[in-house]
């Protein structure tokens, strides 16, 4: 729904919400949001800065209640329980993207990883708010139960089953899935694992078994050929991003002096073009500058640094074997 008033829009709340990834989309999908939780001031920033200023378009309705500044999720429901429930039954959608660095594996994946455990503040909202429709994202490791020390499994539920377990005692039919980023038009070899619950009694009958998901990957190829990128095969990082490298040339930083500010190269796909279109819609010219794209002023040594890590293996932690050849060769 692109038009008419905010009543007559599905409305959401995101929350962990980042940089606002997840909210940009809904908004431009014609969605109403009506806030964003986010405790890093950084991420919040960004947020303020994209979706919630004045000139900004999409935007957030946000409430007059509600300070926009940086909150926790657990804040939120405490401090502004009354608010809550003068919102309950009244949000479409609560979605959000609970941390993931404790449940990935290319980290330590520890239990006691106080991270792990955001995920219930996340239900305790659901439980406040009453959405028709609940959203969560996160990495696939977080449908691997943890283990012990010892090498045994310390609890053969994983997180992603709790949430689950707890979605379908809150009266939601719950589905789940695996989702390939590079299926839809991302240029990046990345899975994320969604959960996605639908309010009992809203599914017709049999349409039970319909995922969402398997939707999406129906419409895939008329989502992809509308933003006339390819379905067939996925986008390369070259096809993405070749028009931002280095070898285009900077220009002087004036907000960054320690930083010199990069500029478009020649577009060479629909990626690319596609990604040139601004806000307003309006297509942008090689002539203009990439809005935050700056490369730092490294010292050659450091550039050296870089070099001799990427020859090591990708997408994951630097191996003690690597670190030891690495002190070797660049101390």
């Amino acid at each position: 729904m692109s038009s008419g008033s905010p009543e007559s829009k599905p409305s959401f709340v995101d929350l962990f919400a980042g940089c606002g990834g997840l909210s940009l989309g809904l908004l431009k999908a014609g969605w109403s949001g009506v806030l964003a939780i986010e405790k890093d001031p950084l991420a919040f920033k960004t947020i303020e800065h994209n979706l919630i200023g004045p000139e900004t378009c999409p935007k957030y309705d946000w409430p007059p209640w509600f300070p926009k500044e940086p909150h926790t999720v657990a804040d939120f429901n405490t401090r502004y329980a009354q608010q809550m429930q003068a919102l309950r039954g009244r949000i479409s959608l609560v979605i959000g993207g609970a941390p993931c660095q404790g449940f990935s594996l290319a980290g330590r994946r520890e239990r006691e990883d106080e991270r792990n455990s955001l995920f219930q503040d996340f239900l305790d909202t659901v439980a406040t708010l009453s959405p028709t429709l609940v959203m969560l994202e996160n990495v696939h490791a977080i449908t691997i139960p943890f283990v012990r020390s010892g090498g045994t499994c310390g609890n053969r539920v994983s997180v992603a089953d709790e949430i689950k377990t707890s979605l379908e005692a809150a009266g939601y039919k719950v589905f789940s899935e695996l989702v390939k980023c590079q299926e839809f038009g991302v240029p990046q070899r990345r899975s994320r694992y969604f959960i996605a619950g639908v309010k009992n009694g809203l599914i017709k009958h049999g349409f039970d078994s319909l995922s969402p998901f398997s939707i999406m990957t129906e419409i895939r190829q008329s989502f992809l050929s509308s933003k006339s990128l390819r379905w067939s095969s996925a986008i390369t990082i070259t096809e993405a991003v070749s028009d931002l490298e280095i070898r285009w040339g900077t220009v002087k930083s004036e907000e960054s002096p320690r930083f010199q500010w990069g500029v478009y190269g020649r577009l060479t796909g629909d990626y690319q073009r596609l990604l040139r279109i601004d806000r307003k819609g309006n297509q942008l010219k090689e002539d203009d500058l990439p809005d935050s794209h700056r490369f730092a002023n490294h010292a050659s040594s450091t550039i050296d640094r870089f070099r001799k890590i990427l020859e090591c293996r990708r997408g994951v932690q630097l191996s003690k074997e690597d670190r030891e050849r690495l002190v070797v060769q660049l101390f």
